[in-house]
């Protein structure tokens, strides 16, 4: 079974973190907000048997730099861009979960030639749309005061349970998820928090006519959250398939990682049978 290196690059002045593994067709891999790329470490020594797997931090979160500018969907999107061609690599499939999902949308409308095919576990749609009352009014706080986020950026590191109501979680006490979020706290305010922003205030649904490579958009049927937009954003991408996987929350890759890295390889082995 292949081993996971970790690794650093330089990618236009800024030091950029991430695993590395396996030496077939590559596959990149997006982290979901706020963690990092340790989400895939239980997925990748199975990927990598069939794929040279590459999971970065992205900048500002894990062990990356942040970026000079807002951290938003297209400067995370232009940076997969850099990153690639620091990599040498000119097209890969792309797997991403939640928030890297809809970065990979965004970065497929904006360079279709650079991606064969796309597997996205819950990526979201309009996440403002999704949040309770109580979400809102706490996340537009942020939005406003410094203080604020500061102060919400200390809650949700040293694990208070109501700076995680706020945005929509449990904190995570236990098992792999824990661990998960461990290394994500090693993430820089500003990142954290002009992502969030994107991810509030952006509704990808226009750009997803751009959209051209097969796409498998997969959720699992307890994550009430993402349902509606899996389903919204299967049907406008041209090639979308659709998945529920039953008994299954958001973050199938910490949870299920053995499901989630077959579901990868039978999607893109369907479509690219000579790479797998």
């Amino acid at each position: 079974m292949s081993s996971i290196e970790t690794k650093n690059i330089n990618v236009n002045g800024l030091n950029i973190q991430y695993l590395a593994a396996g030496n077939r067709d590559p596959l990149l891999l997006l982290h979901s907000w706020p963690t990092c790329s340790a989400i895939y470490s239980r997925s990748l020594p199975i990927l990598a048997q069939t794929y040279r797997c590459i999971a970065p931090d992205l900048p500002g979160f894990g062990k990356s730099d942040q970026l000079p500018e807002n951290h938003n969907y297209w400067s995370y999107a232009t940076f997969i861009k850099n990153f690639m061609d620091k990599m040498e690599i000119p097209q890969a499939n792309i797997a991403a979960v939640s928030f890297g999902g809809a970065v990979a949308l965004i970065f497929t409308s904006l360079f279709p030639e650079r991606v064969k095919s796309l597997a996205l576990n819950s990526p979201p749609l309009y996440y403002k749309k999704e949040l309770r009352s109580v979400q809102k009014i706490g996340l537009q706080a942020m939005r406003l005061s410094p203080a604020v986020r500061s102060l919400m950026f200390w809650a949700v590191k040293n694990e208070l349970p109501l700076a995680y109501k706020v945005l929509g979680r449990d904190v995570p006490t236990r098992g792999p998820e824990a661990d998960v979020f461990q290394h994500a706290k090693n993430s820089q305010l500003r990142a954290v928090f002009d992502s969030l922003e994107s991810l509030m205030e952006t509704n990808i649904e226009p750009e997803l006519d751009k959209v051209s490579a097969p796409t498998l958009v997969f959720y699992g049927s307890n994550d009430d959250k993402y349902i509606k937009s899996a389903k919204v954003i299967s049907a406008k991408i041209q090639q979308g398939k659709l998945l529920e996987v039953p008994n299954a929350n958001h973050h199938l890759v910490i949870d299920m990682p053995d499901l989630f890295a077959s579901t990868l390889i039978h999607h893109f082995s369907s479509i690219f049978p000579q790479d797998s």
